[in-house]
């Protein structure tokens, strides 16, 4: 603490004290020299970290400070940016000195106490709180304007209190960057101290009510001070008339129409001295129409509370209810929205958009949605036809960021994007489309069937869509009727989802082909691995049993919750269950490739969702080659997972091409074209876009089932008196899907790759099998080289 140098002045000295609603004292004559509380004397907003504040203890005793903080409010907020709770004590008559930790040394070789909250600029206010209640300021809260920049500030020594107002001619200027004056503050006339009697009279003789900002003894609308401590040290009791108005601790409860005068009663006390009283009497306005229900916003977090709100219906509740039964719509007012929602909506009245209505009910939380469940007879109309809420501009972006979604959910909202798909049931009493923005955020469109809206918009278009911003474990959009969308014109490129890859964490493994993640992308959480089949384990209530069971094991085995995945999305991202549509890998694994070369899963390409295709069918090829999974030849799996479906549908839907011949056939022929080799459309259409030739049944001009031709050449290897071997080189031919691969065995050895040509040595060489398979899958009859005894037994030379 630093002990100021005393300036004592006698009891007749006059001085003038500030009148704020910190300061219930008003001006009168000095006769007294002992400030009632704490409050600030000195202030430096110098360069760099140069910010200092000084406390000062003008009481007549040693006054602890666990009771007190310093809040920071910066560039003109209404709250506090930092707040720093004081420790210790100051001795009477002596100062407490708060300085920034990274200012210079001299101002440090000053402080009581070093800090990192203290960062005020010219602009930022500084307020000194006592038990919650502010006793000083050093500038307005909620005024940006600069009342202290680059200078020192020193308290005026004729000044004995804090106040809640603002007034610069209380302070005295000087230079920043500097810190002379701190700890060695005077005030006029301290250390003389009254008798008894005399306390009372110049206390009660000051004594006034401290009203907020805005407020007057003829205009009462937020709290009042009541002081209960004078600066003589008298104490200060209240009574008031109508308790249930303002409260003895300055409470105000405003009526809820009219206006209430309600005397107050002040009793002065000291020691041996004689009480005296004084009557105050303040009028308190009552509430306007727009204050006498809480904010939406401020009830939005009060979940498990019955609170009564009220607001402007933004949709027909018959409109957006999954029932005829519940009651299902939103309210908005000025600062918020949310849904209204009740499971049996027969005892209340129909809700329709434009209707003004008090809701009286509990806040819940259901599934993310903040809601308000009316009470039995809890919502009453108001009045009908009211102009709606302006709906808030939104990016799909910002939807999928929680701090944007909470404060704009339940509300009125309107954003652009592209429908993705529509699916062909409803599920809920509302179809789940997906609306996505040109870097493919995604949400859910929610179409109730209420609304009208299905058939009446497209996927595949882009739109500016009116909607109410609602949530079911994730953000949605719930637009009212077919009005909400508008076609762009001119239509925007359609949007690519597979521009770059998103890493989350699994939680869940639903089958052996679909997971759940710890973080939605493109508006869901649920992926579908893109590009593979895995038997069904509950499809119209029918199961694949045994290997289905298998294939959900595997893929848990691969991907245990809680493993990290690196999601790569198809072109077309969303199926038309809104499920992403994605290839998953776990390191450098390709999970999806994986469950195929393993047998647990089936290669299944539906266009244009063609990335990674070969590799697939190579995977195919080797688990059916090799006996794996379904294709174990001692328990094979009865139908592929494709037939499996269309068996309990009736008939197969899909059109199958053959990605080696570009070929494809009607969904009836669809075993003609090889497992591995399958590429599904859902219209014929689609095929023929994407360059295939529609073909009969084999044997007229339909699927390739030759196999290729290879032909071979030799070279004789002569060391100048003999030949002692051959260099081979074949080539190969295919009149329909072309050559896929060329390869070669000597002496009953492995099967080789051919690349290029090799040499037959006559001492080491006995034969030579080749052969090519073509891009369909057809393999060629083995032909045989025989050097045997010197003879060549050869097929098919150049």
């Amino acid at each position: 603490m630093k002990r100021h140098s005393r300036k004592y002045v006698s009891a007749s000295v006059v001085f003038t004290m500030a009148l704020g609603i910190l300061s219930p004292f008003g001006v009168h004559e000095a006769q007294a020299a002992y400030a009632g509380n704490l409050f600030f004397t000195q202030y430096t907003e110098g360069s760099g970290y140069n910010k200092a504040v000084e406390i000062y203890n003008g009481t007549s005793k040693a006054v602890d400070l666990s009771a007190y903080k310093v809040l920071g409010y910066q560039n003109g907020g209404k709250s506090p940016t930092y707040t720093t709770n004081l420790s210790g004590s100051i001795p009477s008559g002596e100062t407490y000195v708060l300085v920034n930790n990274q200012a210079g040394a001299a101002l440090k070789a000053k402080a009581d106490l070093l800090t990192g909250n203290l960062q005020h600029n010219g602009n930022d206010v500084l307020v000194l709180q006592y038990n919650g209640t502010v006793i000083d300021t050093i500038g307005t809260v909620g005024s940006s304007a600069n009342f202290g920049k680059d200078v020192t500030l020193f308290r005026n020594s004729a000044v004995l209190s804090g106040n809640l107002t603002y007034n610069a001619s209380e302070w005295t200027a000087g230079p920043d960057d500097t810190a002379d004056g701190f700890g060695e503050h005077q005030m006029d006339g301290f250390g003389e101290e009254l008798g008894d009697d005399e306390a009372i009279a110049a206390d009660l003789a000051s004594l006034e009510i401290g009203f907020a900002a805005g407020d007057d003894a003829d205009n009462v609308t937020q709290n009042i001070t009541l002081i209960t401590q004078g600066r003589n040290g008298t104490t200060v009791s209240w009574y008031s008339f109508d308790r249930s108005v303002v409260s003895t601790d300055g409470t105000v409860n405003r009526p809820a129409s009219g206006e209430k005068q309600v005397s107050l009663i002040a009793t002065v006390r000291k020691g041996s001295g004689r009480q005296q009283s004084k009557v105050f009497s303040v009028t308190v306005k009552g509430l306007d129409a727009s204050e006498v229900y809480p904010t939406i916003a401020s009830v939005r977090g009060k979940i498990g509370e019955t609170v009564t709100i009220k607001g402007i219906v933004t949709a027909d509740n018959t409109a957006l209810r999954a029932n005829d039964r519940s009651i299902s719509t939103y309210l908005q007012d000025s600062t918020a929205g949310i849904n209204i929602y009740s499971s049996n909506g027969s005892s209340f009245p129909v809700l329709e958009q434009g209707d003004e209505v008090v809701v009286q009910g509990e806040i819940k939380e259901y599934n993310g949605l903040v809601e308000i469940v009316p009470s039995a007879g809890g919502i009453q109309v108001v009045s009908k036809d009211n102009e709606l809420p302006q709906p808030m501009g939104m990016k799909i972006s910002q939807m999928l960021e929680p701090v944007f979604a909470e404060r704009a959910e339940g509300r009125l909202v309107k954003v652009t994007g592209y429908i993705t798909n529509i699916p062909d049931s409803p599920a809920g009493g509302g179809y789940n489309a997906s609306i996505v923005d040109a870097e493919f955020n995604g949400v859910t469109l929610r179409l109730m069937t209420g609304t009208g809206i299905y058939g009446n918009v497209q996927a595949g278009k882009w739109y500016e869509v009116t909607a109410i911003l609602s949530d079911y474990n994730g953000a949605q959009l719930l637009p009212r009727s077919a009005a909400d969308f508008t076609l762009l014109d001119p239509q925007p490129a359609k949007p690519d989802g597979s521009l770059q890859t998103y890493e989350a964490k699994v939680t869940k493994v639903v089958d052996g082909d679909t997971i759940h993640l710890d973080r939605t992308i493109f508006g869901t959480n649920k992926v579908r691995f893109l590009s593979i089949d895995t038997p069904e384990t509950n499809y119209e209530g029918q199961s694949q049993g045994y290997h289905a069971e298998q294939a959900t094991a595997k893929l848990a085995e691969l991907l245990p919750v809680g493993t990290t995945v690196r999601i790569e999305p198809g072109t077309e991202p969303l199926d038309s269950y809104g499920r992403l549509l994605a290839h998953v890998h776990k390191g450098d694994m390709d999970v999806n490739q994986e469950m195929v070369r393993l047998g647990m899963a089936v290669n299944y390409f539906i266009w244009p969702n063609m990335g990674h295709f070969e590799e697939y069918s190579e995977a195919a090829k080797e688990a059916m080659e090799n006996g794996r999974g379904m294709f174990d030849p001692s328990n094979p799996i009865e139908k592929l997972p494709y037939e499996f479906r269309f068996s309990l549908r009736g008939a197969p839907d899909k059109f199958v091409g053959d990605y080696f011949t570009k070929e494809f056939v009607t969904p009836d022929k669809w075993d003609l074209i090889p497992t591995e080799n399958r590429v599904f459309f859902f219209t014929e259409e689609e095929a023929l876009e994407a360059g295939y030739t529609k073909v009969d049944a084999p044997g007229q001009g339909g699927v390739d089932q030759l196999a290729p031709v290879t032909y071979y050449s030799i070279e004789g290897l002569n060391n100048g008196k003999y030949v002692y071997g051959l260099k081979i080189t074949l080539n190969a031919t295919d009149a329909g899907s072309g050559v896929q691969t060329t390869e070669y065995k000597v002496n009953d050895g492995a099967w080789t790759q051919y690349q290029n040509p090799f040499d037959v040595l006559a001492e080491s060489t006995h034969k030579v099998e080749y052969r090519s398979i073509d891009k369909r899958g057809n393999v060629e009859n083995a032909n045989v080289m025989d050097f045997d005894a010197g003879v060549c037994t050869c097929a098919r030379p150049e």
